[in-house]
């Protein structure tokens, strides 16, 4: 082993955020007692990208004065792969808008149960910003809906030895995830509810998330008190670096500055007021262990890791231009902008609109801004293009509702 080896294995043991699977263990016949374990997986496939995200994590956090940025949805692209073995066969269409639904009002800060979360963290709930879609077209370029269904006699994913799911053999290639969110819902057994990877743990065909159908979005065959779509909102969330909020020994783990130490994942319903580590804890914080409907926010050191990582490691969700075309309106007014990816200039063009003007904003991929100004309706403004890379483009109404266009510039 090389000197290097050895660091890299001293950096992952000590910050131990590297590699983390999230298994999610249930009891189908004590719902109301259901308790989720987690373990934590010695396989990492690409160390090095986990170390260069966290190094970026801290810079990100720290430029952005503990207070995440909200840039209106930024849209990234799902495919949900459904691979059956009998009863799953049932897993409908409607299932599967349903966690995207699931998703995206929980991602946004659209959740109406946000009054049972204590008080003391109110200043803490975090709108995340990210909008999933079922992505419309395929890595070949042709129209899908952002669902593949695959049959297969395997009913086993939870184990190293069983990992299936992903093969050409018996389960659902990946698409590339360099572009798309891949969730594989296929029965898990070993008593978990589902799994998802850390950017850089494991080789590209198998990132992403896995979910059983029961444990999957909010209709057909989700099953309470897991039926809120929220195993998938939690498993997202390791997905893009979260971790879980505790620690048995009331040290500090999950490396967000807003989560209180605390000693237990919580399962069931807990009361708001519950206690560890000397100080009250996030019981309702979506990376704890309960039950759907006693969970309801994100904090902003939360959201800020998980912008950090779409920027980061997991940048590729937006170069990917595999949903349906974003235009974004502002009090009715259609606003396109074009073309994208764009070489020597874009334009902004403005339909009709009760508005005199629409101020509008230009950030680039680490949240700073380079330009801001307003177009007008029935207008068409050209714009030099920047250096090469992701913009975000966001456009106001004069109130609080705003609206984000990304642009990608290869000059």
């Amino acid at each position: 082993m090389s000197l290097s080896d050895l660091y890299l294995s001293f950096f992952y043991k000590k910050q131990l955020v590297f590699g983390l699977l999230s298994l999610l263990t249930f009891n189908a016949l004590q719902a109301q007692s259901y308790s989720k374990n987690c373990f934590e997986s010695k396989e990492y496939y690409n160390p090095s990208i986990q170390e260069e995200l966290e190094i970026f994590t801290k810079a990100y956090i720290a430029n952005q004065s503990n207070k995440a940025i909200n840039r209106g949805k930024i849209t990234i692209p799902v495919v949900v792969h459904i691979v059956t073995q009998g009863f799953e066969r049932g897993i409908t269409d409607e299932q599967v808008q349903s966690q995207i639904t699931a998703l995206n009002r929980d991602y946004n800060l659209e959740n109406a149960d946000i009054n049972i979360v204590h008080p003391d963290f109110q200043d803490r709930i975090a709108n995340v910003g990210f909008n999933f879609c079922l992505a419309s077209v395929d890595p070949n370029g042709n129209p899908t809906n952002g669902i593949t269904r695959r049959n297969t006699p395997i009913e086993n994913v939870a184990s190293d030895d069983n990992s299936w799911w992903y093969t050409p053999e018996e389960g659902q290639p990946a698409w590339d995830p360099e572009k798309y969110l891949n969730i594989w819902v296929t029965k898990v057994t070993l008593g978990f509810a589902g799994f998802a990877t850390n950017p850089g743990q494991v080789s590209p065909d198998r990132d992403g998330v896995v979910i059983d159908p029961r444990f999957f979005g909010m209709d057909g065959l989700a099953t309470p008190p897991f039926h809120l779509g929220r195993v998938g909102v939690h498993e997202v969330g390791h997905y893009f670096n979260l971790k879980h909020p505790w620690n048995t020994n009331c040290e500090e783990n999950d490396f967000v500055a807003d989560t209180p130490l605390q000693n237990t994942g919580y399962s069931g319903c807990p009361d708001m007021d519950e206690s560890s580590c000397g100080s009250r804890d996030i019981t309702a914080n979506f990376m704890n262990n309960s039950e759907d409907a006693c969970v309801a926010m994100f904090t902003q050191g939360q959201a800020m890791r998980m912008q950090a990582a779409l920027i980061g490691a997991r940048s590729g969700l937006l170069n990917g231009n595999s949903c349906e075309p974003y235009f974004p309106t502002v009090s009715g007014t259609e606003i396109k902008v074009y073309p994208n990816p764009a070489s020597f200039y874009f334009c902004i063009e403005v339909g009709s609109s009760n508005l005199e003007q629409i101020p509008y904003f230009i950030y680039d991929i680490r949240g700073a801004k380079v330009e801001e100004g307003v177009v007008l309706p029935n207008s068409r403004q050209h714009f030099p293009t920047y250096r090469n890379g992701v913009y975000f483009i966001q456009f106001m109404n004069g109130l609080e509702e705003s609206f984000v266009q990304k642009i990608v510039i290869r000059s």
